[in-house]
């Protein structure tokens, strides 16, 4: 039974296992909020860029996942939205809006060509007006347990107005979009609260984020649970699924060595086979040892009696006196003489089993010769 139960318990603790990494996983580490969160003033939040914004007077909406048409900038740090949610983003931005979005996996972000080196990016060239008091950015490097040390990526220029990049890929690049323009930074580190205040990052989100003075700006909330592109298994570090795959391969492995039987097969001993004579003959030996001659009748007088109810189509049940008159009538045997052979008379020895056994061999004969 402990063997029987051993998998179930293995299993039970894998997937208990599992499930604590995925919350671990999941849990915000800062203590002060979800990361890029407008509200968390852990190096990782957005509460700093808040609070920069409202200092020279813009209203900052952090509740909307889609600017509404008061808004005319909108900021996505992190895209958690949904496929509608986007849809609406996009005819928000064809009617004139100005969208910045620092997730490069975003399907909102341009195209990227790669990751960033270095924690630190200088101008380079550089075609946006509005970033020319712009010298410098920190980009990465942090290692605070709190924001990732991953600076960014690349994207592809493609003729359109660039900076902090070499004219065919850059860090922060504007695509046009209908009335409006949708502006891909390769990275939302340096609007973090861990950056802003590093080089001239504060710099660069004013510019981006208040291009014509204050005005309202939506930094952009995820959509409801569920619905961004995040699922459990991207929680699930990628080792234990490494680990998972070892396991399949080592019960493969074994299942194979246990099912290969090397050598020469054995000759496994087999049931010994009695002949239908020898055991008849057996059996009669061991009734006659045991002077079983009342069952060995009785059994005599069975067999007879199934032969002549197929034969002359009576029920099985069918009594006794029945079967001896049926028995008379077609073989002329005396009535009496056949019903004293199917009665019930004791056989008390072997001399009267031996007269039994004549007597109903007799009306056999008689019966198969259908007379």
């Amino acid at each position: 039974m402990t063997g029987t139960r051993r998998p179930v318990l293995i299993g039970l603790a894998v997937v208990v296992a599992l499930v604590v990494v995925a919350l671990v996983a999941g849990q915000n580490t800062s203590g002060d909020g979800a990361p890029l969160s407008p509200s968390s003033t852990a190096p990782d939040g957005l509460r700093g860029l808040v609070l920069l914004l409202e200092s020279f007077d813009a209203t900052v909406q952090t509740d909307a996942t889609v600017p509404d048409a008061g808004t005319r900038v909108a900021f996505v740090a992190r895209d958690g939205l949904d496929d509608r949610a986007r849809k609406d983003v996009r005819s928000w931005v064809r009617g004139g809006g100005t969208l910045i979005v620092a997730d490069p996996e975003s399907p909102l972000a341009a195209e990227s060509s790669g990751e960033v080196g270095g924690i630190a990016l200088v101008r380079g060239q550089c075609d946006l007006a509005e970033l020319d008091d712009v010298d410098r950015i920190e980009i990465g490097g942090l290692d605070s347990g709190n924001l990732s040390v991953f600076g960014g990526v690349r994207y592809d220029v493609n003729g359109e107005p660039s900076c902090f990049g070499d004219g065919e890929t850059a860090y922060v690049i504007e695509s046009p979009f209908g009335s409006g323009a949708i502006i891909s930074v390769g990275g939302p580190n340096l609007f973090a609260n861990g950056f802003l205040d590093e080089s001239d990052n504060s710099v660069l989100a004013m510019r981006l984020l208040q291009r014509d003075g204050p005005e309202p700006v939506a930094i952009l909330a995820s959509s409801a649970p569920g619905a961004g592109r995040t699922t459990l298994l991207d929680l699930v570090p990628d080792r234990v699924f490494q680990a998972f795959i070892q396991l399949g391969i080592a019960f493969l492995l074994y299942a194979l060595w246990r099912a290969r039987r090397l050598g020469r097969p054995v000759v496994e001993p087999q049931p010994v086979a009695i002949a239908g004579s020898q055991l008849v003959r057996a059996v009669g030996s061991l009734q006659q040892r045991t002077g079983a001659a009342e069952r060995a009748g009785a059994a005599l007088r069975h067999d007879l009696g199934r032969l002549v109810r197929e034969r002359y189509g009576l029920t099985a049940d069918a009594p006794t006196a029945t079967v001896a008159q049926v028995v008379a009538d077609r073989t002329g045997l005396d009535r009496n003489r056949v019903a004293a052979a199917f009665g019930d008379t004791p056989v008390l020895d072997d001399h009267a089993l031996v007269a039994l056994t004549h007597e109903l061999d007799t009306i056999r004969e008689e019966i198969l010769d259908g007379r």
